[in-house]
C-alpha cells in the first residue's frame, strides 16, 4: 500500500472563494511570464514563413497539438524570437466578441516547429517550479477564476483584456505534486471525451459514404435488385427527375404584426452547419418582418450563403426567416428522403450557383432543375430507415459527450477549489 500525504481538510475564505488552507494564492504575473502577441495575418515578402496559432485554434481546442492545421503566415526575426510557442505554454483569448468568451485557454501539448502565437492571444509561460502548465490551463476555466477576466473585460461591440488585468488575475496554487495529479485526472476525462468524438466523426463519415452510395444506386439492398456498375446509369425501377418534380417550395407567409398566434420561430443562426439540427429558436411575436410558414415534415434549407450547408427536418409547426426555403415533398418522394436529398453533392452543387456577391443566395431557377435519381417509395423508406439509424447513433454519442463534459466540469470545479483532494505520494 502506498503512503499518501495527508491534506488539511480546512478551507479558508479568499477573494476567489474558499480554498484549502495549505494552498497559496498568487497573481498570475508572479507564476508565469505573460506575452501579448501583435503578430497579424499579413504576409510580408521580407519576413520568414511561419505557422500561426490563431484565435479559433485556442477557442475551439483545449490542447494545441501538431495534428491541428495552422494558418501559414510570415513574421519578422524579432517576432519569431518573442512569440514562438513552446511545449507547456498556455494561450488565452485576449479579445473576443463577447465577454464570456474572454480568456478561453489552451495548452501547447506538443513541441511544434515554427509555430508563432497570433494576434488577439496572450502567452502565459508558467514558472515550472511553481505551476504545472496543464493545471494552469484548467484552473483558468474555473468559474471563479474565469469570472475575474469576464468582469474586467473592456468593450462594447468587442471585448478585450489589458495587460494589467491579466497580470493581476488571482490564481490558486496548490503544491506542485497535487497540481500534476489534478491535471492527470482531468486529462483522463479529456481523452475519454476525445475517443467518443472520434467515434462520432467515424459515424459521420459512414453516413456520408452510405448517402453517396444509396442515393445514387451504387449501393442497394439485395431485395431491390443489383447496384449500378457505372455512374450515370439508373438501377431498375429508378427515375431520373429534376428537383422540382419531387419537391416544391412553399411560399406561405405569416406576418407577426397581424397574426394573433405566437409561433416558434427559426432564424438562420438557429440552424447548425452541416448537421441538420435546429439548435435554437425565438418567438414570432418578437419579430417585425414577414416569415415563412412551415409544418412538421417540411425540410428547411438556408438559401443565404448556401455554402454554409444549413438544413433541417421540421418536427414542429412554426415560422422561419425569409432567407430559408421551406421545401415540401411530392407524392413520389418521402419527407425523410427529401431531407437526405438536400444533403447530396448534386443538390449542394446546384445551391451554391448563387446570385449576389456580398450576400450570395441560392437561385431557385437553378436548384429546381438539379437532376436527381429517385428510387421507388419502398426503396426510399428502406434507405432512410438505415440513414436514420446512423443519425440516431450519432445523436446518442453526442448526448453522451454532453454528459461527459458536464460530469468533467462538475469534477473540475471541485478539484480546482480543493473541495475534492487528490492523494499524492
Amino acid at each position: 500500500m502506498s503512503n499518501h500525504r495527508q491534506h488539511s481538510n480546512d478551507l479558508i475564505e479568499t477573494e476567489i472563494g474558499r480554498i484549502p488552507e495549505d494552498w497559496d494564492l498568487s497573481k498570475l504575473s508572479n507564476i508565469a511570464q505573460i506575452i501579448v502577441s501583435n503578430v497579424d495575418k499579413k504576409v510580408e515578402e521580407n519576413e520568414a514563413p511561419v505557422f500561426l496559432c490563431n484565435y479559433m485554434d485556442v477557442y475551439q481546442n483545449e490542447y494545441i497539438t501538431s495534428s491541428l492545421e495552422f494558418m501559414r503566415g510570415t513574421a519578422s526575426e524579432a517576432e519569431i524570437n518573442k512569440f514562438s510557442l513552446r511545449r507547456g505554454d498556455v494561450l488565452i483569448t485576449k479579445d473576443s466578441e463577447t465577454a464570456d468568451d474572454i480568456a478561453s485557454a489552451a495548452v501547447v501539448a506538443d513541441e511544434i516547429q515554427n509555430l508563432i502565437c497570433g494576434y488577439h492571444l496572450a502567452i502565459l509561460r508558467p514558472d515550472k517550479e511553481r505551476m504545472d502548465s496543464f493545471f494552469l490551463a484548467k484552473t483558468l476555466q474555473h468559474d471563479q477564476v474565469h469570472n475575474q477576466f469576464v468582469t474586467k473585460a473592456n468593450g462594447v461591440t468587442r471585448y478585450g483584456l489589458t495587460l494589467s488585468v491579466i497580470n493581476n488575475a488571482t490564481i490558486p496554487v496548490p503544491p506542485l505534486i497535487e497540481q500534476a495529479e489534478i491535471s492527470q485526472i482531468l486529462s483522463t476525462w479529456d481523452r475519454a471525451i476525445e475517443r467518443v468524438q472520434q467515434l462520432i466523426e467515424a459515424h459521420q463519415r459512414q453516413k456520408k459514404g452510405l448517402m453517396q452510395g444509396l442515393l445514387t444506386g451504387r449501393l442497394r439492398f439485395p431485395e431491390f435488385g443489383e447496384p449500378i456498375e457505372e455512374f450515370g446509369n439508373l438501377p431498375d425501377g429508378w427515375k431520373a427527375v429534376e428537383f422540382h418534380e419531387c419537391a416544391t417550395r412553399s411560399n406561405k407567409k405569416i406576418d407577426p404584426a397581424t397574426n394573433d398566434f405566437n409561433f416558434r420561430c427559426v432564424e438562420l443562426e438557429h440552424i447548425s452547419q452541416e448537421s441538420g439540427k435546429i439548435i435554437g429558436e425565438t418567438e414570432s411575436k418578437q419579430q417585425t418582418s414577414s416569415k415563412n410558414y412551415f409544418r412538421p415534415g417540411n425540410v428547411l434549407f438556408g438559401k443565404l450563403r448556401p455554402y454554409l450547408h444549413k438544413f433541417a427536418f421540421c418536427e414542429f409547426e412554426g415560422v422561419c426567416s425569409s432567407e430559408i426555403w421551406v421545401l415540401q415533398n411530392k407524392s413520389n418522394c418521402t419527407s425523410r428522403y427529401l431531407f437526405y436529398l438536400v444533403q447530396t453533392d448534386t443538390f449542394l452543387s446546384a445551391s451554391i450557383q448563387t446570385t449576389g456577391t456580398k450576400m450570395p443566395r441560392s437561385d431557385w431557377n437553378v436548384v429546381r432543375k438539379a437532376k436527381l435519381a429517385l428510387p421507388t417509395l419502398n426503396e426510399q423508406e428502406r434507405i432512410t430507415a438505415l440513414l436514420d439509424q446512423v443519425e440516431q447513433n450519432i445523436e446518442l454519442l453526442e448526448s453522451y459527450i454532453v454528459r461527459l463534459n458536464q460530469q468533467k466540469k462538475g469534477l473540475m470545479q471541485k478539484l480546482l477549489k480543493g473541495e475534492i483532494r487528490v492523494k499524492v505520494d
